[in-house]
Order: C-alpha cells, then structure tokens, then sequence
C-alpha cells in the first residue's frame, strides 16, 4: 500500500487509517480518488467508526451498501508498485548511467519504459524468432497518469532517438537541394531537348520521429519513405486521440498491424495509387491521463490494448523544489551525448548485410514457458478471457525488452556477431519489468468504462496477504458473497494463487 493513503470526501473528517486501509481493499479498486476537491463531490458526513463500511463497488463510492456517489463523478487512480529497484544495476551501461540522473524511483520507471520504446526503434537489422517468425524490438508503451503527475520524464527518453532523427532529416534536406537543382536545370532547357528526358524525382522524406497529428494517408506516406519503419512519439496522447476522431485520420489499423509486422495497404484516389506498407516496424511512446487512455481505447476489446505496455501511476507526493537539481549536471547536454552514441550503434547495425539473430538458451525457453502459461491461466481464473490477449503479447514485450538490452551490450564492440543468446541477467531483468508492468495493465484495465468485473477478481483483490477463514468470511460478508460462495472461491484459489497451511492463507506469486 502506498504511503500516503488517499482520502474521501468526508466533509472535514478524515477516516483513520484502519478504515481507510480497508477502503483500499474495498472491491473492484485499484486506490480510491482524493475527492476533497472533485466536482460535485457529495459531502458525508462520518462519525468515528463508520468507515468500515465504505467501499467501491463497480466504481462507485457506497457505504454500508449505499450508494453516496453518482457513477462518473470519480476518476480512477493507479496504486500500482514500483519496477524492483535492482533491476537498475543491471541495466546496460547506456540505460545504467542515465536513470542515475533521476532521483525518485518513479521518475526512473518513467525514463526508463519509455526509453526502451525509443530506443527499440533505433536497432535496425536485430532480430529474433518468436512463434517461427521473425519479430524486431520494436515496442509499444503508455505512461498514463494524473495530470501534474511527473510524466514529464518521459521526454529525455527522446532523446536517444534525436541524433538519428536528425541525421535523417539532414538526408531530407540536403536530397531535397539537389532536386531543386535538378529541376531547375529541367526546366532551363528548350521544350525540344526535355521531350523523351524523364523528370527528375521528388525524394523521399526522411525521419525518424513520425508526427501523431498525421492523416492516415500521411502516416501511411511516411512509413513507405522511411522504409517503413519508425517511432510514433507523443507526450500528450489526446494528440492522437484527436487524429483518430477525425475522418481522415484513424489509422489505429495500421498500428494494430504494425506491431506484428503485418503489412497494410493505402489506395489514394487523387493519384490513383496504392501504397503497400510492407512488414512495417513501428515502435510508439505515449504518456497522457487515465482519461486521454480510455480515448484512444475505450475498452479491453480494442485492439490496440493489448499490444501497450502500461506504466500507471499517480504522486501524492509533497511540492518539490524546483531549483535544486539532482546531479550537478547539463541535462540537456548529457543526454544530446547519450542520443549521438545510440547513432554511432544504429550505423553500425544499418550497414549489416544480414540481420543479428537474438534467441533464448534452450533453459530460459522452458522456463518463459512456464512461467507464462501460469501467468495465463491466473488471469484466466480470475477475468475469464479479458486479458488474455495482454497476456499473450506480454510474453513477447518481454521477448523484445531482452532483445533491447543484447544489442545494447554491443555498444562497443569492435565485431558484432552473426547470433546472440540472451544473457542470465537480462533474461531475468526483462521478466522482472514484465512481471510488474502487468500488474499496472491490470490497474489500467480496472480504470476502463464499461466492463464487467468478475466477482472472483473482486473478491481476491479485497484479500490481504496473509488471512484467515475469518478474515475472508468478513471481507466476503461486506461485498455481498454469501458464505459457501466464498469458500468456493477460496477453494479455486487455493490451486494456484493461495497457499494454506495451519489455517492460515498466503498469497503467492510466480517466481
């Protein structure tokens, strides 16, 4: 439970934190929202000891089985754990070195998963066989948070792509030059000499980063220039919420494919042609609120929702000093350095005449697996089907997350080898940030409108980590879940999320 606990409108008095730690634990919740300042915020009134019995219930605030908030007048907010602090030092050195730059561990989580989408854009010619076809790094990520709440970190992030992005622009403008001159010279000629001449060509426009606010014809157009691969980066997500509102702009198509490679295909009727988007490789880096996710996703079924990989969070923290800086440094200048040196590896790649071959040990297949099919049938359990195909995909983020840090290990090198095997450690990193992003899919998921939520979720959730008959009898009793139907739950829990012993009940975790 976070340290600082979330309050409830309660018109001045402030639960204790018994009752509010049992709020927390209330169903259907991932934390409560502050409503001391919410519009049309109902105020009530509580004597001591009459929070036991305030809850959530399908997003609503009750009490004592009442119900005291109208639907829609809360937001929900993220209680979600931090990525394991020691998986930072056993980043790679580029990674490694960088996230020191951030003092709090949230601001590192959000440098850190949005620099892995950036920079999977920036390793041309990486590849590894996943389901027997070949899959890049390539990854999408959301950060998604309350506004003010320090998803700004995400921008450094950025800058690992910039020096390539402005190489290729750089391309772009000096192609663009020679063009002119060309058709310059074109047209300086007699009409006689240009008859049977073919007009010189209009070039590609080069880039790296591909604007969100783009028609779909246009991103289409910009992935075909750039052979067909880029980064779709926004640090405010309701840019592309907006783009896909408009008729000329929802290309949420293209993206569904794009993350498996898929090709798609553009008819333009002005020019009477077809673009075919030909196994494209995007990776795409968003941040924006709870609510600018639930518009460019409205629920679990859209498609792009399981592709994402969520870091949700929220600060309740104190207001921090802005003039005191964590390291005595130029940002600015630091991580400009930090983008040159991921160019220097991305022309090292590009000029590969094959591609770099990334794979598991025999040993870490089997235990992916494994681990996997446990963390399906879990949620199978307790959601039925609706993150299932999270699940799945998740499984290939981790995959692709490997995948990142063995190319970075070859910053460096003098050789770059024809095949990599995935290195113990970053195995073992890549399933720890996985293993705690799917946590926070879960809380996003949770925050989405109109779902179901199944009893058995509620139900597992409002548990704490150790607990007795009584216990769950009481929790069970206060969400309405009449007596044998809670030993039933218990007893489906039991084979794989509970361990018993002396009457007493643990959560467990995959390991």
């Amino acid at each position: 439970m976070r340290d600082a606990i979330n309050r409830v409108c309660t018109g001045g008095h402030n639960l204790s934190g018994d009752e509010q730690h049992k709020v927390l634990f209330a169903p259907d919740i991932i934390s409560i929202v502050d409503m001391t300042g919410a519009k049309g915020c109902k105020k009530v009134h509580l004597a001591p000891g009459e929070g036991d019995g305030l809850f959530i219930v399908n997003g609503q605030l009750t009490m004592n089985g009442k119900q005291i908030l109208k639907k829609g007048m809360m937001e929900g907010i993220f209680n979600t754990t931090q990525l394991p602090e020691g998986i930072y030092q056993n980043l790679p050195g580029i990674l490694r070195e960088s996230a020191e730059l951030f003092e709090e561990n949230i601001e590192k989580d959000v440098f850190l998963i949005g620099s892995l989408a950036v920079i999977s854009g920036c390793l041309p010619n990486i590849q590894g066989v996943y389901f027997k076809e070949p899959y890049s790094p390539h990854l999408y990520v959301f950060i998604t948070a309350p506004a003010g709440a320090g998803k700004g970190k995400m921008k450094w992030a950025g800058y690992f792509g910039q020096a390539i992005h402005e190489y290729l622009t750089d391309l772009t403008k000096s192609a663009r030059k020679e063009y002119e001159r060309e058709m310059e010279n074109f047209y300086s000629m007699p009409l006689a000499m240009r008859l049977g001449k073919e007009k010189p060509c209009e070039p590609r426009h080069r880039m790296f980063f591909i604007p969100a606010n783009s028609s779909s014809s246009a991103f289409i157009q910009a992935l075909s220039e750039n052979d067909f691969t880029g980064v779709l980066f926004e640090t405010e997500a309701d840019t592309l919420a907006n783009t896909f509102k408009q008729e000329w702009g929802n290309f949420s198509d293209v993206l569904r494919k794009a993350f498996h490679h898929e090709s798609a295909t553009l008819f333009r009727r002005k020019d009477n042609e077809f673009i075919d988007v030909k196994n494209p490789h995007l990776a795409i880096v968003l941040s924006g609120t709870p609510r600018q996710v639930q518009h460019i996703m409205p629920d679990a079924e859209n498609g792009l929702f399981s592709r994402f990989l969520y870091y949700a969070f929220e600060d309740d923290g104190p207001f921090k000093n802005p003039f005191i800086s964590h390291k005595d440094i130029d940002y600015l200048q630091f991580f400009e350095g930090q983008g040159k040196r991921i160019f220097e590896l991305y022309r090292k790649l590009s000029l590969l005449q094959k591609p770099v071959v990334f794979s598991f040990s025999s040993e870490q297949a089997d235990h992916f697996t494994g681990i996997f099919d446990k963390m399906l049938q879990k949620s199978k359990l307790l959601l039925g089907n609706d993150l299932e195909a999270n699940i799945k995909r998740l499984g290939l983020a981790t995959f692709r997350i490997a995948m990142i840090f063995s190319a970075l290990r070859l910053m460096g090198e003098r050789k770059i080898p024809e095949s990599i095997v995935c290195d113990e450690t970053d195995f073992r990193t890549a399933l720890s940030i996985t293993f705690t992003l799917e946590k926070h899919a879960l809380a996003v998921y949770n925050n989405l409108p109109n779902k179901l939520r199944g009893t058995k979720m509620t139900f597992y959730n409002a548990l704490p980590e150790e607990f007795n008959r009584k216990t769950y009898l009481s929790i069970a009793a206060k969400l309405g879940i009449k007596e044998k139907n809670a030993d039933k739950y218990i007893g489906i829990f039991k084979e794989s999320l509970l361990k018993h012993e002396r009457m007493e009940y643990r959560k467990i975790y995959d390991e």
